[in-house]
Parts: structure tokens; sequence; C-alpha cells
């Protein structure tokens, strides 16, 4: 399994940070755009969580397997050359780089998780602001609305009838 770089991991943030940008400049026509792009996020969201969460278990898996490896090949080695102290030694010293590797590896990849973790949820965040300024935007339109009711109700009943008018 081949280790993605930080160069990868700096794109995809890019890339939704671009994506989350571009949703929210365009959602300021009105509360179902917002709800409905608030919507999007969320589902995008789950599926990147889940993509995440599998990359990460199969990270987990393959840096398990290459320490069973390490362990197997120390293991052959000492059979092999159990008798020889400085070649034991040197099997030693190789096999403590080799988990140093793998421990260094491990962390820079739950850096890596824990950050796209953290992207996600301000993507979360995100998609919360949208669907609160959705509902904001919907009783400002009801209460301009029931304004704008009574303003016609008024100017109606204050208004001459038709028959005044002919006179």
């Amino acid at each position: 399994m081949r280790r993605h770089d930080s160069g990868t991991a700096a794109r995809l943030t890019i890339a939704l940070t671009a994506w989350a940008a571009a949703i929210c400049s365009g959602c300021v026509v009105g509360g179902r755009t917002n709800l409905a792009a608030a919507d999007t996020i969320d589902v995008v969201v789950e599926s990147l969580a889940q993509s995440l969460g599998e990359y990460h278990e199969e990270i987990a898996a393959a840096d398990e397997a290459r320490r069973r490896r390490a362990v197997d090949a120390l293991i052959a080695r000492i059979k092999a050359d159990g008798e020889n102290e400085e070649r034991t030694a040197a099997h030693r010293a190789a096999f403590i780089e080799v988990l140093q590797r793998l421990g260094h590896d491990e962390h820079i990849e739950w850096q890596r998780y824990a950050t796209s973790l953290d992207h996600l949820a301000i993507l979360g965040e995100i998609g919360d602001g949208l669907r609160r300024m959705a509902r904001e935007s919907a009783s400002l339109d009801d209460e301009f609305r029931r304004h704008l009711m009574s303003l016609f109700k008024r100017a109606s009943r204050g208004r001459p009838k038709d028959e005044a008018l002919k006179r």
C-alpha cells in the first residue's frame, strides 16, 4: 500500500476549501439555496468521513503487516546468526530502525487523518451555518410578507370607494 504524500493532503484541503467557498459565495440568493447547499455539504462530509475512516483502517492494517514482517525477519535472522554476537547486534539495530520508521509513519498518518477530520468538521460547521441562515432568511421573508400585507390592508381600508371617486 502506497502512502500519500503531504502534497496530496494539501491538494485535497485546497480543493475542499475552494469547493466550500464556491458554494457559500453562490448561496446568498435565498434560504432554499442555502438549505440545498447545507444538505449537499452534509452528504459530502458524511461520504468523505467514511472514506477517510476506511483509508485510515487500511493504512493501520498495512502498518501492522509491516510490523509483523519486521518481527518475522528479525526472528529468522537471529535463528540463522544466533551464535554470532556481532550479526545479532546488527539485526537488533536494524529492527529498532524499522520500528522507528514505522512509528514515524504512523504518527504522520495519524496527523493527516486528524487534520482531515478537522477539515470535515469545519465543512460541517459551514453546512450548519448555511442551514441557520436559511432558517433566518425564511423567518425574515415571512416577517416581510406579513408587514407588506398589513400595509396593503391599511392602504385598501383608507382608500375611498370607486363610486366616491366618480362624483
